[in-house]
């Protein structure tokens, strides 16, 4: 592990957001940089792909990393205003062995939180609006990178039990620092005008400017906001014996994959899924494949 210089004492001025990859770190800096008037130009940061990765902003590595990363800022003679970082790479825990080092040199600290009620919006986020999101979907599918599509799900499923741990001990982080704010990823996407609202007051920031359509447009380009909730409810209505037809909703094997591992790690419910490669779309469908487990 990286170590900070003995004669390294100055606090920064800067704020650190900490928050895992797909969890809108970046578009959150933005806005605070935005509706508090530290940014001249009033071009939207989003990508086609729904990420606002046209901003820039200050990335530093996790801390893991000596170029770019935590330790080099710090060191440095750099002293923006808020800078980001992921604290942990895609399916490593959040630790305060890393964390602690290093966030006594920074003014406040902003930690972004998932939970398991966001697991498919974040998963997808990773795998569609990162850069590398190759070797997360290699982790996802262990060794089954090769094979028929029903073996791929199903191994998905067995590896979203170390997913479901990866967002709980991000959700349940606390850092030591006397002075740390938190934001729910659930609480971010549901009210993200009220949530940055909070986060300026908490940061003792103006709201200098209000564009409300910033958050519709964001929302707008954010496809998988409803997919946690699509698949809870069919696992809910299978539970129940409840007739459910989801054909419209276009799930991919992931959704899918996540519905078997709620089935059977939540409710004990089983798929027989040897050579089941085209999923049911109807519950009634689906219940002639449950086993218990």
């Amino acid at each position: 592990m990286c170590q900070l210089t003995a004669d390294m004492t100055t606090k920064k001025d800067t704020v650190l957001l900490l928050y895992p990859p797909g969890a809108y770190g970046t578009f959150i800096e933005w806005c605070v940089c935005y509706f508090s008037g530290q940014l001249e130009n009033d071009d939207l940061p989003f990508n086609t792909n729904g990420n606002a990765h046209k901003y820039l902003g200050t990335k530093l590595d996790n801390p893991s990393r000596e170029r770019f990363g935590i330790k080099h800022y710090v060191e440095s003679d750099s002293n923006v205003y808020i800078a980001r970082c992921h604290a942990s790479g895609v399916g490593i825990p959040i630790t305060n062995q890393f964390v602690d080092q290093f966030t006594p040199y920074f003014r406040k600290i902003i930690v972004v939180r998932p939970d398991p009620t966001v697991s498919l919006l974040i998963l997808h986020n990773v795998l569609t609006k990162l850069t590398y999101p190759e070797s997360f979907q290699n982790w996802l599918l262990g060794t089954y990178t090769e094979g028929p599509l029903w073996h791929k799900r199903e191994s998905i499923s067995y590896q979203l039990s170390a997913w479901y741990d990866y967002l709980m001990l991000w959700n349940q982080f606390r850092t030591s620092h006397a002075d740390a704010v938190y934001i729910d990823v659930c609480d971010f996407v549901q009210e993200p005008s009220s949530t940055i609202d909070f986060l300026l007051a908490q940061l003792g920031l103006p709201k200098i400017k209000d564009r409300p359509e910033v958050f519709v447009h964001w929302q707008q380009n954010q496809k998988f906001l409803r997919t946690d909730q699509t698949c809870r409810n069919i696992v809910q209505a299978v539970v129940d014996q409840q007739d459910l037809d989801w054909s419209h909703e276009q799930l991919d094997i992931y959704d899918e994959a996540w519905i078997q591992w709620a089935l059977r790690v939540l409710h004990q419910l089983d798929i027989r899924c040897y050579n089941l490669d085209v999923f049911p779309t109807n519950t009634k469908e689906l219940r002639n494949y449950l086993i218990d487990v």
